[in-house]
């Protein structure tokens, strides 16, 4: 893998990490065994005993509430992906077409080989979709309007993203971070990963010249293009952007695009809060109240002379 490449998979490697940290960490609390807090107030039951108890109890299952409630959103997340994107890929790939002798010459420059399928609609689009052998989609709009050397840098960029299977990225990607949505580092590190993937592809198809993609993402720009919930698809899509072009005009060393500081800064403050409240509320369950400070000590005090008195049987 380039180095451009491993830049580009920082924040999907990081939100992977972070998924597993927090996931390991949240699954070790819930299945380590803590006292039972009634045992600790038996000795002195009042009003703020009470409430910390239920305080206790709460925040004993806010780290099981935490983690149900991420795997539910990441699996509803996961579904709702592969089903919206099986549905747009069958009804696309119903007006199929042959190949012309022209777009196959390119295909074959670009590294596709038998890895292209042309559409025919007048929508001007192209994308790579598919987890485990990924393959690529391109319309007769977009193809219709695209010189030779605009079409190859087209394919070029597609081709990447074959090679690197960033449909399956991009599911894992959005489905991790549907599960997180609760940490603001989350949506950053999934925007971050899903526009440094296609600066990558971008380089990868450039070659040292931007122009021929560029002029086709102007293009693109201009162009109809199909109204597809592109947030939700596993697929990886030709979408102009402002960035792009100025990437693509403009030479740089790459960079990963990394969450702000803030992100980072709400996040720890949010996980350490979480696990702050519920180590707290456990600790304060499992400390036993002194009978004493229930109330006033009641104290049983012997006669004066109580051991001169005889003893019973003399």
């Amino acid at each position: 893998m380039s180095t451009r490449r491993r830049v580009a998979d920082a924040p999907l490697a990081i939100l992977v990490a972070v998924a597993a940290i927090l996931g390991a960490a949240l699954g070790a609390f819930v299945l380590k065994g803590r006292p039972s807090a009634a045992d600790a107030f038996a000795a002195c039951e009042t009003l703020a005993t009470r409430l910390l108890q239920h305080a206790a109890v709460f925040g004993r299952l806010t780290p099981l509430l935490v983690v149900c409630v991420a795997v539910v959103a990441g699996g509803l997340a996961l579904i709702h992906q592969l089903v919206a994107t099986r549905r747009m890929i069958r009804r696309v790939l119903g007006h199929q077409i042959v190949s012309s002798p022209r777009i196959a010459d390119v295909a074959r420059a670009a590294g596709l080989g038998d890895r292209l399928t042309v559409i025919d609609d007048a929508h001007a689009f192209a994308f790579c979709h598919g987890y485990g052998a990924p393959q690529v989609c391109i319309s007769s709009g977009l193809v219709a309007v695209l010189d030779d050397a605009e079409l190859l840098a087209v394919l070029r960029h597609e081709a990447h993203h074959v090679r690197y299977r960033d449909p399956l990225k991009i599911l894992v990607c959005r489905s991790l971070a549907s599960a997180l949505f609760f940490l603001p580092l989350a949506g950053a590190l999934r925007n971050g990963y899903l526009a440094g993937k296609e600066l990558c592809a971008d380089d990868d198809a450039a070659r040292g010249d931007g122009l021929p993609l560029a002029r086709a993402l102007l293009k693109l720009l201009g162009a109809s293009r199909p109204a597809w919930p592109a947030g939700v698809l596993a697929i990886g899509a030709l979408t102009p952007t402002e960035i792009r072009l100025e990437h693509l005009l403009a030479e740089g060393a790459p960079r990963p695009m990394l969450p702000a500081a803030t992100d980072w800064l709400a996040t720890a403050v949010l996980v350490a809060g979480l696990f702050g409240f519920s180590y707290g509320t456990a600790a304060a369950a499992s400390t036993p109240t002194a009978p004493s400070s229930c109330g006033p000590v009641v104290a049983t005090v012997a006669a004066p002379d109580a051991w001169l008195a005889p003893a019973p049987g003399f």
